[in-house]
C-alpha cells in the first residue's frame, strides 16, 4: 500500500495521470485497511488484567485474536484484487499561454472571439491569422491556446515554430515534446507516421504552427487532416495571406496594428512614472510614432524609461524624421532608438552579430564562441571576464526588448522584426562584419562539438592563441597526438566531456601515440575543464589546480557524462578502489558542488580524510559501493568545523560498514540546509540521527530508507532531557524492507507528543502491514 502511494506520488510529480482502476482499488483497499487498523487501537484492551492484575484477560485476547485473523484475511483478499500492470499514464503538457503582462485590448479580443467561433465550427479544419511582423500574431495564438483549454474546446494544444528555414525534424520534435511522446526514429517519414498515430490518440487537439513563411505539406510533418482525424484542427500564423491560401486555410483573420488609444495605454504602462512634467505632452506623439506595433511600442518605452526631458526631445525628433507614410521606416526608427541607447560599442556589435547567428534560440554560453572567435569585445584578462561581460550584455539586450527569452531556461532568441533591423543596420555599417585575415593562427575559439572526428591533426599545435577548445560529445575521437595540447598555452576552457578517453600514462624510454594527462599541467591559464579519465592509475599527483573555477571531472568507468549537464558548475564523479589517488583530487574537493563517490576503498571517515574544511560549497553528495566507510562525519576528528553547511541532497547506498552518519557531538550548523536524505543497503547502520543532530535539520523535506537490516530507529535519544521532535518541513517519509525497525525514536522520557509527531506516528502505523513489524511500542515520534 505505502509503496503504491509513493509510486503514485512520483507519477504525479512527473505530471502523469493515475489510472481509474488504481484509484478505485486504492479507495476500496483504504476502507478495508482502516477497519483493520482498529486492531491497533484495541491493543490496550488486550493488556487488561483480571484476578486483581495477576493474569491477562484471556477472553479479551481471544476475541482480538479472532478479529485479527479476519482482518488479515481481508487484507489478503484486497491484495488479490490488485489487478493492474501500470498505475499511471502520460498526458500532454499544459501551459501554452501569452506573457504574464498580456494586454487584452478590445481590437485583439474581437479577433480572438471570431477565431474561437471558427474553431467550434465542425466544418472548419484550418484557420489562419496574418499580419505584419511584430503585430502580435504569436502572442494572440498563445492567448487562443489558453482560452480553448480553459473553455474545454480542446483537451490538448501543441505549438511548433516553423520559420523561413523549414526543419521538419525540429518541428516534429517540438510537437512530440508537448505531447511528451518519445520520437526516437531518425527517418523523417517514419517520424511523421509515428507522430500522426500519436496525434490521432487525442480526441480533441489543436496544433499551432507559428511563423509559416511558405507552403509545405502537413503530412510530411505527421499532422492528420480532415477526415483522417476530425478532432484535430490547425491554426497557422503568417505574414502573408497568400501563404495561408496555399496551405488551404478555410478562415483567415487579419491582425491590424493597435488603435491609437490602445497604443497609448500600452506605451504609458511600459514607460512607467515620468521624471518631468513637460514629458507628459510628448508621450502621445511618441506612442503614435511607434506605428501601432506592440514590439516597437515596448522597445521605445523601455528605451525612454527613467530618461530625462532632453533625451525625450531627442527621441521624438529622431522619430519624426522617419517617413510617416512608410511603415517599415517607422518601425526601423523605433528600434534604432533602442539601439542608440545601448551602453557602448561592444554591446551594439554583439547585438548586430547575433542577427546573423541567433535564429531560433541558443544558450548564452554557446554565444561565447562567437564573441571570442570574432573578437567582439576589447581584450579581457581571461575567459571568465569575457563570459561575465557577455552575460551582462545579454541581460541588457533583454531589458531593452532587443532579445527575448528562448524556448528553455538559459536560452535567448531574436524576433524577426528586430533581426531585420539589425541586418539593415549591419549592412549600413558594414565594417562591423570585417574580420582580420592574418581568419587562422590567431584563432581563439575552436569547436568540434558533436563531430565524428577520429583524430585531431597535429597542426592544431600551431593555434597558440586558442582560448577555448570544445571537443565535447566527440565520441569517435580516439587520437590526440602527444604534445599537442601542451602547446596551447593560452587555453582557458577545455571541454572534452562525453568524448575522448584514451589518455596514456607516462612512457618510459619511448613516446606514446596519444596525449597524456601531464600535458594539462602546461595549461597555466586553464579555468574551466570537462574531462573523463577511465583509469585512475594514470593520474599525475598534481594534475589539477585551484585555479579551476568550473569543472566536470569524471574518473573511472560507468559514468554518464551527460547527466546534470548544467545543474552545477563544479562536478566531481570519482570511482577508484584505493585512497592513494585522493591526494591529487583534494584541491577540487574543497570547492566542489556536486560529488559522487563510487567504490572508494581505504577511507573510513569522509569528512576527515577528504576535506577537513567541511565541504563548505557542496550541494549534492552521493556515496555508494564502498567497503570501508564507517562515518560520514566523526566529531572526534573534525576540529569543531561546521560540516556540509550548503548540502541539499545526501544519498548513501551499499556502504557495508557505515555505522553512523554523524558520530559524536553535533556541531550546530552542520547539515543545516539538508532537504533530501536517501539511505539504502547499509547493513550495520542502527539509526540515522541523534536527537541533537535532528534539531539542526530544520529544512529536511524527504527521508527515504530501505534495506538496512539492523536499523532499529530513525532517531536516537541521547538524554532524558530530550523533548519533542520537530521536523517542520518534512513532506515525505518512505521506510521499506527494514526488518528490525521497531520505532521512530528510541525510548526516552518524552513529556509530550506534538501534532506533527502524531502525524509521523500515524504514517508509521499505516506502514505496519507492508513492513510486517510488531506493534510500535514505546514509539515517540
Amino acid at each position: 500500500m505505502q509503496v503504491l502511494k509513493h509510486d503514485m506520488e512520483n507519477a504525479r510529480q512527473k505530471g502523469e495521470q493515475i489510472e481509474d482502476v488504481v484509484k478505485n482499488w486504492l479507495k476500496d483497499a483504504n476502507e478495508k485497511i482502516e477497519a483493520s487498523e482498529k486492531i491497533l487501537e484495541d491493543n490496550d484492551r488486550a493488556n487488561h488484567f483480571c484476578f486483581m492484575g495477576c493474569c491477562p484477560n484471556m477472553k479479551t485476547r481471544h476475541q482480538l485474536s479472532r478479529k485479527a485473523n479476519k482482518k488479515t484475511q481481508v487484507l489478503v483478499e484486497v491484495q488479490k484484487n490488485r489487478k493492474f500492470d501500470k498505475i499511471s499514464y502520460r498526458t500532454a503538457l499544459k501551459g501554452i499561454g501569452p506573457p504574464k503582462d498580456y494586454e487584452a485590448f478590445e481590437s485583439r479580443m474581437l479577433i480572438l472571439n471570431q477565431m474561437l467561433e471558427a474553431l467550434k465550427d465542425v466544418d472548419v479544419t484550418m484557420i489562419g491569422v496574418y499580419g505584419m511582423g511584430g503585430v502580435g500574431k504569436t502572442t494572440l495564438a498563445k492567448k487562443l491556446a489558453k482560452q480553448v483549454e480553459e473553455d474545454g474546446i480542446f483537451k490538448v494544444v501543441v505549438i511548433a515554430t516553423v520559420t523561413s528555414n523549414v526543419d521538419l525534424k525540429r518541428i516534429q520534435q517540438e510537437i512530440a515534446e508537448w505531447l511528451r511522446f518519445p520520437l526516437e526514429a531518425e527517418v523523417t517519414a517514419v517520424r511523421a507516421a509515428l507522430l500522426c498515430s500519436r496525434l490521432k490518440q487525442e480526441e480533441k487537439i489543436l496544433v499551432i504552427l507559428d511563423e509559416v513563411w511558405a507552403q509545405m505539406k502537413l503530412e510530411d510533418i505527421g499532422i492528420p487532416l480532415g477526415t483522417e482525424h476530425k478532432g484535430c484542427k490547425i491554426l497557422m500564423t503568417s505574414r502573408n495571406l497568400n501563404v495561408l491560401h496555399e496551405m488551404g486555410t478555410e478562415r483567415n483573420f487579419k491582425l491590424q496594428v493597435l488603435e491609437d488609444e490602445e497604443a497609448r495605454q500600452l506605451f504609458e504602462k511600459k514607460v512607467g512614472t515620468l521624471k518631468h512634467s513637460q514629458i507628459k505632452p510628448m508621450t502621445d506623439e511618441v506612442a503614435k510614432r511607434c506605428a501601432g506595433l506592440p514590439i516597437s511600442i515596448v522597445a521605445v518605452a523601455t528605451a525612454l524609461k527613467n530618461k530625462g526631458l532632453e533625451e525625450w526631445k531627442d527621441a521624438l525628433e529622431r522619430l519624426k524624421r522617419s517617413d510617416a507614410d512608410d511603415m517599415d521606416k517607422q518601425v526601423q526608427s523605433c528600434f534604432d532608438l533602442s539601439y542608440r541607447y545601448l551602453e557602448n560599442d561592444e554591446i551594439k556589435s554583439l547585438f548586430l552579430r547575433l542577427s546573423a547567428y541567433l535564429f531560433l534560440s541558443d544558450r548564452v554560453d554557446q554565444l561565447l564562441k562567437y564573441v571570442l572567435g570574432l573578437s567582439l569585445f576589447k581584450p579581457c584578462r581571461n575567459l571568465e571576464e569575457t563570459r561575465n561581460r557577455l552575460h551582462k550584455y545579454v541581460n541588457d539586450l533583454k531589458s531593452s526588448c532587443l532579445l527575448l527569452e528562448g524556448r528553455r531556461d538559459g536560452e535567448v532568441k531574436m524576433h524577426d522584426v528586430v533581426r531585420s533591423f539589425a541586418i539593415s543596420t549591419a549592412s549600413r555599417d558594414h565594417h562591423v562584419f570585417t574580420v582580420a585575415h592574418d581568419k587562422l593562427k590567431k584563432l581563439q575559439v575552436l569547436s568540434l562539438m558533436n563531430s565524428d572526428i577520429v583524430r585531431l591533426p597535429r597542426e592544431l599545435e600551431q593555434l597558440t592563441h586558442l582560448r577555448l577548445l570544445d571537443l565535447s560529445n566527440c565520441s569517435s575521437l580516439e587520437v590526440i597526438p602527444r604534445n599537442v595540447l601542451s602547446k596551447l598555452v593560452r587555453l582557458e576552457d577545455l571541454r572534452m566531456g562525453n568524448g575522448f578517453v584514451q589518455w596514456e600514462g607516462e612512457k618510459q624510454g619511448g613516446v606514446g601515440k596519444n596525449a597524456s594527462l601531464s600535458e594539462l599541467k602546461a595549461l597555466s591559464n586553464l579555468v574551466a575543464l570537462e574531462i573523463h579519465i577511465l583509469d585512475a592509475n594514470i593520474l599525475p599527483r598534481d594534475l589539477f589546480s585551484e585555479k579551476l573555477e568550473r569543472f566536470r571531472i569524471f574518473i573511472g568507468d560507468g559514468w554518464n557524462c551527460s547527466d546534470d549537464m548544467y545543474a552545477t558548475s563544479k562536478v566531481l564523479k570519482l570511482k577508484f578502489n584505493t585512497s592513494v589517488h585522493l591526494e591529487g583530487i583534494k584541491v577540487l574537493l574543497m570547492t566542489t558542488e556536486h560529488l559522487h563517490l563510487d567504490e572508494l576503498n581505504g577511507v573510513k571517515n569522509i569528512l576527515h580524510e577528504l576535506d577537513e574544511e567541511g565541504f563548505p560549497y557542496l550541494k549534492k553528495l552521493y556515496i555508494q559501493n564502498s567497503l570501508d566507510i564507517e562515518h560520514i562525519i566523526d566529531w572526534r576528528r573534525m576540529n569543531h568545523v561546521i560540516a556540509f553547511p550548503e548540502l541539499e541532497s545526501l544519498f548513501l547506498q551499499n556502504l557495508k560498514k557505515l555505522e553512523k552518519i554523524y558520530h559524536g557531538r553535533y556541531v550546530m550548523g552542520s547539515f543545516s540546509n539538508l532537504r533530501k536524505l536517501k539511505v539504502g543497503n547499509c547493513n550495520v547502520l542502527k539509526n540515522l540521527f541523534s536527537f541533537s543532530m535532528l534539531k539542526g535539520l530544520v529544512v529536511l523535506e524527504k527521508i527515504n530508507v530501505s534495506r538496512c537490516e539492523i536499523l532499529k530507529e530513525i532517531v536516537a535519544m541521547e538524554t532524558r532531557e530530550d523533548s519533542e521532535i520537530k521536523l517542520p518541513q518534512l513532506r515525505k517519509l518512505k521506510l521499506e524492507n527494514l526488518p528490525q525497525l521497531t520505532c521512530f525514536c528510541s525510548q526516552g522520557d518524552v513529556p509530550s507528543i506534538s501534532q506533527s509527531q502524531q502525524q509521523l506516528l500515524r504514517a508509521l502505523e499505516k506502514s505496519y502491514w507492508r513492513m510486517n513489524l510488531q506493534l510500535f511500542k514505546n514509539c515517540y515520534c
